[in-house]
C-alpha cells in the first residue's frame, strides 16, 4: 500500500507510563512525526510512608493525558489533517474500583503498591486440599495477600459494598474518553479473574472467584485489540482539542504493545525490554508458560501469547542508586549538559565487565512465581576500592544476568532458536547498554527506529483497525525498521561467560529463582 508524503495516514497513540505521559502523531509508515510528553502526576503523599502505598488521584490521571494530547495538537503537525485515530497504552496493574454513579471510591493504585492484606476468608476445603496436594498453598497464600481487592476487603469493606466498577488504568481512561465501559483483553495484567488461555473472564465456578474479594459484574467488557472502542465524546473531544467523532481503538498493555512492535512473533526473535520493569519475552503461537502457574499475557495479536520473564525492578534500581548516590554525576551531567544516564554510562564503557569483584541481585521486589514470594536484592563482595562507579556497574549487569538465566525458561521448546535480540524500552537508547546484551546473550542485539516501541504497537492497533493495513502482521511489515544491529564482541563474550559463571553459582546468592 503506497502512500505519498501528503496523504499518509497517521494516528495518534497515547502512552501512559510509570515516569511520563505521551501523545505521538505516528504515521503509516512508523515515523514519529510529533510528539508531547508530560511527567505523570505526582503520587498521593502516605501520611505513613513505611505502609508501601503508591496512589494516584484519577481525576490527575486523566487531566494529565488530557493535556498531552492538547499540547500535541497545538504543535499543528499538518500530518494530524490525515488523522485516521487514536488508541491508549498503559502501565499493567493498576486499577480502581467506582460506584454505582462512576465515581471513584479508591485512588488509582500503581502496580509499585506494596500493601498486603493478612487476614483472609478461608476458601473451601477441596481447593485448599487441592493447593496442598499440588505444593502451591503458599504461592496461593500470597497472590490472596498481594490483591488490593483483598486489602480492602480486610481494612474498607464498605469500599466493596459500595463498588460497581472495578477498572484498569487503561478502562478508565477509555470510558472517560469514549463513555464506554471496556478494555481489551491485551491489558489484563494483575490480580484478576482473567483466562489468559482463552482471552477471557473466568466463569463464577473457577477458584479465583474464592481468592479474590471480586464479583463478575464489577467487571468491563473486554474486546479485541483493533476493534473499536467507540468515538470520542464531543466533552473529550473539546477538552483534548480533537475531532468530535474520532474513533478511538483498542490497543493493549504497554509491555504486550511494545512485544509486537519490536518484533514479537518473528523467527528466532527473544524480545529485552529494558524500563522501568525490565522484561525478557518470546511471542509465539499457542499457550505456554515459561514458569509453572506464571501465566503467558495476550499479544495484541490474538493468535499469540506472549511467555514472559519479568523483572520489576529493572532500569528502575539503576535510577535509584543514581538518586542515592550520584548528587555530583546529575551536577557533573548538567553541566555537560548532557543526561545523568549518558554521563554515567560513558564512563561505565571504559570499564571492563564484572565490576571488579562487586556482583548484584537485582530481585528488589518479591513475586508470586518470579522472583517467589520471598525473594530479595542484595550486593555482595564490597571492598575498600570499590566506589559507587562499581555499583551501576553492578546493577546493570545484575539486570543482564537475570534475565540471560531465565531465558532458558523463556525458550523451552525445540522450535524457540534464537538468532537475535530485539531490545527496547528507555535502557535501548544507550549503544553500550545494547551491545552489553549482545555481548551477555551472544547474540546480534537490533533496535527498532523508535524507543517509543509502546506508541508504535498501539498505532499499528489503529492501522488496522481503521482499515489501512488489513491485519497487525502487515501494519508491522510496513511500520518496523531496524535502525540499529550491534554484533557481540568475541573479546567481551568471554568476559561475560566467566563473569555470568561466578555471578550465577555464587553462595552469596541463594537463588529464589
Amino acid at each position: 500500500m503506497a502512500h505519498s508524503a501528503k496523504d499518509t495516514p497517521t494516528f495518534v497513540s497515547l502512552d501512559y507510563g510509570t515516569q511520563s505521559v505521551r501523545a505521538l502523531l505516528i504515521n503509516a509508515k512508523g515515523g514519529v512525526l510529533d510528539q508531547a510528553q508530560l511527567p505523570t502526576p505526582r503520587p498521593i503523599e502516605a501520611s505513613d510512608p513505611s505502609a508501601g502505598l503508591c496512589e494516584y488521584r484519577p481525576e490527575d490521571c486523566y487531566q494529565t493525558l488530557v493535556s498531552a494530547i492538547r499540547q500535541l495538537v497545538n504543535q499543528q503537525h499538518s500530518g494530524l489533517n490525515q488523522l485516521k485515530g487514536m488508541a491508549l497504552t498503559t502501565q499493567r496493574n493498576c486499577c480502581l474500583f467506582l460506584d454505582a454513579e462512576n465515581r471513584p471510591l479508591t485512588p488509582l493504585v500503581h502496580w509499585s503498591d506494596q500493601r498486603m492484606a493478612h487476614r483472609l476468608k478461608p476458601m473451601a476445603w477441596y481447593y485448599r486440599l487441592g493447593f496442598a496436594l499440588v505444593r502451591v498453598s503458599k504461592r496461593i497464600a500470597f497472590l490472596r495477600q498481594r490483591a488490593l481487592v483483598n486489602w480492602l476487603a480486610e481494612h474498607q469493606p464498605q469500599t466493596l459494598n459500595n463498588t460497581a466498577k472495578l477498572e484498569q488504568l487503561s478502562g478508565y481512561l477509555h470510558w472517560r474518553m469514549t463513555a464506554k465501559w471496556q478494555d481489551s483483553e491485551a491489558s489484563q495484567v494483575g490480580y484478576l479473574p482473567f483466562n489468559f488461555r482463552q482471552r477471557r473472564w473466568y466463569t463464577t465456578r473457577n477458584w479465583r472467584f474464592q481468592a479474590l474479594a471480586i464479583k463478575p459484574q464489577w467487571l468491563p467488557t473486554l474486546i479485541s485489540p483493533t476493534s473499536p472502542v467507540g468515538p470520542l465524546t464531543p466533552e473529550f473531544a473539546r477538552e483534548a482539542g480533537l475531532a468530535e467523532g474520532l474513533m478511538l481503538y483498542a490497543a493493549g498493555a504497554d509491555k504486550a504493545c511494545e512485544s509486537y512492535a519490536t518484533g514479537g512473533g518473528d523467527a528466532g526473535v527473544l524480545n529485552l525490554s529494558l524500563g522501568s520493569a525490565a522484561t525478557l519475552s518470546l511471542e509465539r503461537k499457542g499457550y505456554r508458560e515459561a514458569l509453572r502457574y506464571l501465566p503467558a499475557f495476550c499479544s495484541i495479536d490474538p493468535n499469540q501469547h506472549i511467555v514472559e520473564i519479568q523483572l520489576e525492578r529493572g532500569m528502575w534500581l539503576f535510577r535509584y542508586f543514581i538518586d542515592q548516590f550520584g548528587q555530583q554525576d546529575c551536577q557533573r551531567a548538567s553541566e555537560l549538559g548532557v543526561s545523568v544516564e549518558t554521563y554515567i554510562l560513558e564512563r561505565l564503557a571504559k570499564m571492563p565487565p564484572g565490576a571488579d569483584g562487586l556482583r548484584l541481585n537485582p530481585t528488589w521486589a518479591p513475586g508470586i512465581v518470579f522472583p517467589g514470594p520471598n525473594a530479595s536484592g542484595s550486593v555482595h563482595g564490597w571492598r575498600v576500592n570499590h566506589t559507587r562507579w562499581h555499583l551501576y556497574q553492578a546493577a546493570l549487569e545484575g539486570i543482564a544476568f537475570t534475565l540471560k538465566r531465565q531465558s532458558s525458561s523463556v525458550l523451552k521448546c525445540k522450535t524457540d532458536s534464537i538468532q537475535r535480540l530485539r531490545v527496547s524500552g528507555g535502557g535501548s537508547q544507550n549503544q553500550f547498554v545494547v551491545q552489553m546484551l549482545a555481548n551477555v546473550f551472544n547474540l546480534p542485539a537490533e533496535v527498532i527506529q523508535t524507543h517509543q516501541s509502546s506508541a508504535l504497537g498501539a498505532a499499528m492497533c489503529v492501522a488496522v483497525g481503521s482499515g489501512v493495513y488489513p491485519d497487525l502482521s502487515s501494519a508491522r511489515s510496513r511500520m518496523t525498521q531496524v535502525l540499529l544491529r550491534l554484533e557481540p564482541n568475541p573479546a567481551a563474550v568471554v568476559q561475560y561467560q566467566q563473569v555470568f559463571q561466578l555471578w550465577s553459582s555464587s553462595e552469596w546468592q541463594k537463588s529464589p529463582f
